[in-house]
């Protein structure tokens, strides 16, 4: 509260910290894929940000921030806002289960977020049973509003019953990444889904503007 003070007596306005990530809390599945029951996972880092200039990537579990544990992704959030723009932090990090730190400058918060026809479409019948996905076409990214430099392969249809579904996948989906590996076209994300083991598949989507990670577990009923 007192640097906030601060910031309004110095510049008549509060100007906050900016880290240029995505986060989400680590549920128990996740948690089993990452290897850690706490910290706030990465789920995307916005090029040319302070983070991406530092070497964070997506998949990454911020564990500490300036020597105090992360526990809870809402209070991190607060805590790195609160903190002045220019200002050095310090993150503790885990990556493929092996920790790193990192200092940081931090930005300056915007004040906004910059953020179908189908070429090919394929019936998935691995780790993503019951998903139908297409390639990413001129007219779905207009449709969809995705970035320009955005690859994936889009979900255009979902079985009602399907273990996807359940998990929380849903048509409009965008899928970036099966069990850590990109996904760059609809027919590489039927290969790797036909390549994974299973029964558990970590995937990373793309919705509404943001990015995050789900576990789809095709054991469950």
């Amino acid at each position: 509260m007192r640097a906030i003070v601060d910031q309004l007596i110095s510049h008549g306005k509060v100007q906050r910290g900016f880290l240029g990530i995505m986060l989400q809390e680590i549920t128990p599945d996740l948690a089993a894929q990452f290897g850690t029951t706490h910290g706030a996972l990465v789920a995307d880092v916005s090029p040319g940000m302070p983070a991406a200039k530092a070497g964070l990537k997506s998949g990454d579990v911020i564990v500490t921030f300036n020597g105090k544990p992360v526990e809870d992704v809402t209070v991190f959030r607060l805590r790195v806002s609160e903190i002045a723009p220019g200002t050095e932090v310090t993150l503790e990090y885990l990556r493929d289960g092996k920790p790193s730190t990192v200092k940081i400058l931090l930005g300056n918060r915007p004040s906004s977020s910059v953020t179908s026809s189908e070429r090919s479409t394929s019936k998935d019948e691995g780790v993503l049973n019951g998903v139908a996905v297409g390639d990413i076409t001129p007219e779905v990214r207009q449709q969809l509003k995705l970035p320009e430099d955005l690859k994936g392969a889009v979900i255009t249809e979902i079985d009602p019953n399907s273990a996807s579904l359940r998990a929380g996948l849903a048509r409009g989906d965008v899928v970036l990444d099966l069990d850590r590996k990109p996904v760059h076209s609809a027919d590489e994300a039927i290969r790797l889904s036909d390549e994974i083991k299973g029964p558990k598949v970590l995937v990373r989507i793309w919705r509404n503007g943001t990015s995050r990670y789900v576990v789809v577990d095709e054991s469950t009923p």
